[in-house]
């Protein structure tokens, strides 16, 4: 009696796992987080405050009631409540709910943060680990339309995001995802440890430009809670900037 006792309790904890993975994969809620901290400079000739990386942090959370990657960019989710760690994230369009360091959102290396999502049917939730800035090489000069690869091999990061800025702080080259599907396609793709910049894009001219680099993470799905597991992601690095002058 005892052994069918405790077998049936493992039949149980296997139907009921069995039962959590079928919400997760069919709940039609679909989030794709992307939160970037940003190292202050070291370096003397970098100066962010006029660019859009001067409050520190900044974390964007896309919202979607897709089923499918197809219909996810076609049925934003609109009015719902979304905060990190209790600050608040300002709706815009499409969807999309921002938050930045002049919000308040502080960006902590080996830190966790939660996403909570408030909507009329419940909370959902996704905590997720901010790894600290990688270790990366620059050279101190480089010639106009020179490549440059970045390489984060052994580190640990799941891909490598990249922003380079010119001198007058704007964005020459990135692979920053733009949207909700850049994002779910940033996040599936395979192990990614080197990024080649077109030096033909990043560095049309000569000057003092700022390389940007963060070894992105992505959050552990077995964190999220009621929204889909298949189809969400969140995404975390710190950008760390290097200057490079280009001749």
């Amino acid at each position: 009696m005892l052994i069918l006792l405790a077998a049936g309790c493992n039949i149980q904890d296997v139907l009921d796992d069995a039962n959590e993975t079928l919400d997760g994969l069919t709940n039609p809620l679909v989030v794709q987080g992307w939160y970037v901290g940003v190292e202050p400079p070291q370096d003397a000739d970098i100066d962010l405050s006029g660019s859009d990386f001067a409050d520190g942090a900044a974390l964007t959370v896309f919202l979607a009631d897709a089923a499918s990657v197809d219909e996810m960019d076609q049925a934003p989710v609109q009015g719902a409540e979304v905060d990190a760690d209790g600050i608040p994230l300002t709706e815009g369009n499409g969807g999309r709910y921002v938050a930045a360091g002049s919000d308040g959102l502080d960006y902590t290396d080996n830190g966790e943060s939660l996403i909570s999502i408030g909507l009329t049917r419940g909370v959902a939730e996704a905590l997720v680990v901010t790894p600290p800035p990688a270790d990366f090489l620059v050279p101190v000069n480089g010639a106009t339309g020179t490549d440059l690869t970045i390489d984060l091999s052994g580190q640990g990061y799941d891909n490598v995001l990249v922003v380079v800025l010119d001198s007058t702080g704007s964005v020459s080259w990135t692979n920053t995802p733009s949207d909700i599907t850049g994002i779910y396609d940033f996040a599936r793709a395979d192990t990614v440890t080197r990024v080649t910049i077109p030096g033909d894009q990043a560095f049309e001219s000569a000057g003092v430009y700022a390389v940007g680099v963060a070894g992105m993470n992505k959050a552990d799905s077995d964190t999220f809670v009621d929204m889909n597991t298949a189809l969400s992601s969140v995404m975390a690095g710190k950008l760390t900037f290097k200057a490079m002058v280009i001749q």
